[in-house]
């Protein structure tokens, strides 16, 4: 995993203060920087070449001295090299993609583009060439050259339907300013730039992604030292251009003006992601279909008047967050304090943002008018565009809440073998992951006063609560949750070590980094130990219900070659609470047995098996382990001659 978020911190504190004080200085790093990303593609490219070389100049004599066959193989091979050369070499040809969005057509949006154009000239910006649509709360601008790297540049403006409904012609205004700040002073180029340089690399990588070993001795290495490495060193010029956009506001607006679309765009994405997204997504459990009109809905979204605490929780959450080490978007506190207008997030109020900023807009005061007559059509493209996105996962959902339901239906008092716990968390846990919040806190608080271990309810307690900063007691849920059921310490960790890094308190994320950085080596530790089977190991008795161990017997019945199966449970030294299991074969026909044919009926069993299992040949085992092994399953669990 990455080093420590705090030397990295301190090391883009110091590549920020050296763009900003000696820029000639940062420039020639980043030269740097990216010469050693075309150093390796450039010495694959060249030793290519040299192999191709070397094989012509061999040729004369190769065609005196070889036979027909040796000459095929001789061309096959200078074949080869071609290919491979001609591969490295396409890496460098990088064409950007087209923008994603629904591109306007040159007679709409006559209102938007009067504003683009009057911003644009005001910025002294090249002309756009494009404008698209999407749905998403976000504006962007983009840059492709005709000939990959060079010839005229076509400009696009993105510009997303929920950013204009979140903001007042004013505000986008800001927007724009800001937009064409990048494209005024060329930052789209570096963007454009950066990105060639991560295809090349990654373009040569991906022939190894199923080579593992090829992987690791031809570009493994490569990309494991430099994609972090070039991430953290043109992060802190990338950042310093979001500063820049942001001082070149409208001069109509101001600062003021910039920062007030600033703190907008902050509580439109705040309020989206803390309460209408996860409203929407559980309506998946009743309904399989995406609602039709979800730009309607975010329309009302931000016409309505928020919870006083909501806005609270907000305020709280900007003013104590930092920029993240991993993000190239300054905070918005950060970027306040750059424009000399932090003290705006210090105004108290629970229906307001600041003074002249209210927490809710009317849609008849907002910037969609700009889109003019075209707004019906770009209203229907956006909200299919969103459908078609959503369907996979709200379609996951609806199958998860059915699978729930139909094991209600069929079971509606639980197993008899589960805890009381379990049986009630049975019933409960539909109305957990799919009621409102505010429902399923206070049911999961009254399950929890009862089954104080039960690890599900404290993991899904602990994430409700960690989505309203109510940090302490997410964390307590979450400790409960790792400490009963080592299968959710992953899940938990992963949630804290995102939640800190996004408020930017890198202390907490270090610890959080170093526990999760222990536990994915415990896990690669415990899948060896699960899958080997040693002379130390001991066995019990397999305790799987009558259910799942038919499960078993039904896949070792399909191979006719197996003739009997003893399955039994492994001690595990660690994670203990998952049971493990050794699943031993006895074959037909000892004069068959050969290492090639066991290793593929091995594989085969273990790709269909539902429970952690090792798969071994009983005959292979030492006698200890085979003695240990059927005491604790005396009957097979399988025998062809039953």
């Amino acid at each position: 995993m990455a080093s420590s978020d705090e030397n990295r911190r301190a090391r883009l504190a110091f590549l920020e203060s050296e763009a900003r004080t000696r820029p000639r200085r940062h420039a020639l790093r980043l030269f740097a920087i990216v010469a050693l990303g075309y150093l390796y593609p450039l010495f694959l490219l060249a030793a290519s070449f040299g192999l191709i070389l070397l094989v012509m100049a061999i040729a004369p004599l190769a065609w005196q001295s070889m036979s027909g066959e040796g000459m095929i193989v001789f061309g096959l091979a200078l074949f080869a090299l071609l290919l491979v050369a001609a591969a490295v070499l396409q890496t460098f040809w990088v064409r950007l993609p087209v923008p994603d969005g629904h591109p306007l057509r040159p007679d709409e949006a006559g209102p938007l583009r009067a504003m683009i154009e009057e911003e644009r000239m005001a910025a002294g910006a090249p002309r756009v060439h494009h404008i698209h649509i999407n749905a998403e709360l976000n504006a962007a601008v983009a840059q492709r050259h005709r000939f990959q790297f060079w010839g005229p540049r076509t400009n696009y403006l993105i510009v997303g339907v929920p950013l204009l409904l979140a903001l007042t012609p004013g505000q986008f205004r800001a927007v724009l300013a800001h937009e064409f700040g990048h494209l005024g002073r060329r930052h789209t180029s570096f963007g454009a730039w950066i990105y060639r340089i991560q295809h090349t690399w990654q373009s040569l990588a991906a022939p190894f992604a199923r080579a593992r070993r090829m992987r690791a001795l031809g570009m493994g290495w490569f990309v494991k030292m430099y994609a972090p490495y070039l991430h953290t060193g043109t992060l802190a010029l990338r950042r310093l251009h979001e500063y820049d956009a942001d001082q070149r506001g409208p001069k109509s607006e101001g600062k003021e003006g910039t920062a007030r679309a600033l703190i907008a765009i902050s509580w439109a994405g705040y309020r989206m992601g803390a309460s209408f997204w996860p409203a929407v997504v559980r309506e998946s459990a009743a309904d399989p279909i995406p609602p039709a009109d979800i730009l309607g809905r975010i329309t009302q979204l931000f016409a309505s008047a928020p919870r006083p605490e909501e806005v609270r929780c907000w305020r709280a959450r900007e003013r104590a967050a930092r920029t993240p080490v991993t993000s190239e978007h300054p905070c918005l506190a950060d970027r306040l304090e750059a424009l000399g207008c932090r003290q705006v997030l210090d105004y108290e109020s629970d229906d307001r943002l600041t003074d002249s900023l209210s927490a809710s807009l009317a849609a008849e005061d907002s910037a969609i008018g700009l889109l003019g007559d075209c707004r019906p059509r770009i209203w229907a493209l956006a909200n299919a565009t969103w459908k078609a996105t959503a369907i996979g996962r709200w379609r996951h959902e609806n199958a998860v809440a059915r699978g729930i339901m139909e094991r209600l239906a069929i079971v509606p008092d639980g197993d008899p073998a589960q805890s009381s716990a379990d049986r009630e968390w049975e019933q409960i846990q539909y109305k957990a992951r799919y009621a409102h919040p505010d429902e399923a806190v206070a049911i999961l608080k009254d399950f929890r006063t009862r089954f104080c271990d039960h690890a599900s309810s404290s993991f899904t307690l602990g994430r409700l609560l960690l989505d309203r900063d109510d940090e302490a007691v997410a964390v307590d849920e979450f400790e409960t949750a790792m400490r009963h059921d080592s299968g959710y310490i992953a899940p938990s960790l992963y949630l804290l070590l995102e939640y800190y890094r996004e408020s930017g308190r890198d202390q907490e994320a270090d610890a959080i980094r170093v526990r999760l950085e222990a536990h994915e080596r415990e896990l690669a530790l415990a899948r060896k130990e699960r899958l080997l089977v040693k002379r130390r190991d001991r066995f019990v008795p397999h305790g799987l219900s009558a259910e799942e161990a038919e499960k078993v017997r039904s896949i070792v019945h399909r191979y006719p070659q197996v003739r009997a199966a003893y399955l039994a449970r492994k001690q595990v030294r660690l994670f203990s609470d998952k049971p493990s299991y050794v699943l031993a074969i006895r074959r037909r026909g000892r004069l068959m047995e050969d290492r090639k044919s066991s290793k593929r009926l091995t594989d085969c069993l273990h790709s269909q098996m539902e429970i952690p299992c090792a798969i071994a040949m009983l005959n292979k085992l030492p006698r200890g382990v085979r003695k240990r092994l059927i005491e604790a399953c005396p009957a097979p669990l399988f025998d062809s001659a039953e």
